[in-house]
């Protein structure tokens, strides 16, 4: 519909310069709300493209996919327990290329602080079951130049799947996929492009 004025009426020509702030503050493509479960790598072999790790969002904790055959929490964090795989540097293991990590709820007790325990307590008291709250790949690199590759690489991969930039989070880029987010940045002193999905409060403390 086109708007009427009188002959009259005084005409506002707005500036350049407010068309283009108006531009700018245009909201950006709203995200195409894709479940984990349908994302185009789904059915892949997680150690052929890592990326199918974030397929397991909200899948039973059970079925997370690790590196290693006896994954351990590694973490506790307010509700949120995190599960991994750990290398003994003083057994000459070297951290592998690429690492995954799992996030659920925390089902047990508390864990005491300042209480030495050994791992399979840990685990007896901190069980690993119900939905995954968020996943993660670690992307080792070499330098700070393939880190930047392989993190612009990603990224884009996850804008192919529809997922929408939402800009800046505390360390780099946050993605709006609908339901769920996925966060992804390098960190030089690591040399790791770490990618993070899941839902809003999986990587947070509470």
């Amino acid at each position: 519909m086109v708007a009427c004025h009188k002959s009259d009426d005084p005409q506002v020509v707005p500036a350049p310069s407010a068309v283009a702030a108006a531009s700018s503050s245009a909201p950006s493509k709203p995200p195409v709300a894709i479940a984990p479960d349908k994302l185009p790598v789904c059915g892949l072999d997680a150690g052929a493209e890592p990326l199918a790790v974030l397929c397991d969002v909200g899948k039973e904790a059970s079925l997370a996919h690790f590196e290693c055959k006896a994954p351990q929490p590694i973490a506790f964090c307010g509700a949120v327990d995190t599960w991994g795989c750990t290398t003994n540097a003083f057994a000459g293991e070297k951290p592998a290329p690429i690492a995954f990590e799992a996030r659920v709820t925390h089902s047990g007790a508390p864990m005491p602080m300042n209480v030495p325990m050994e791992t399979k307590d840990i685990i007896a008291r901190n069980p690993r079951k119900g939905p995954l709250r968020g996943v993660a790949v670690h992307y080792r690199v070499g330098d700070d130049a393939e880190g930047k590759r392989k993190l612009a690489e990603v990224n884009a991969t996850i804008v192919s799947w529809g997922c929408a930039d939402a800009g800046k989070h505390s360390l780099g880029e946050r993605y709006d996929c609908g339901t769920w987010t996925i966060d992804t940045h390098y960190l030089d002193i690591t040399k790791i492009v770490y990618v993070e999905g899941g839902t809003s409060d999986a990587f947070e403390c509470k």
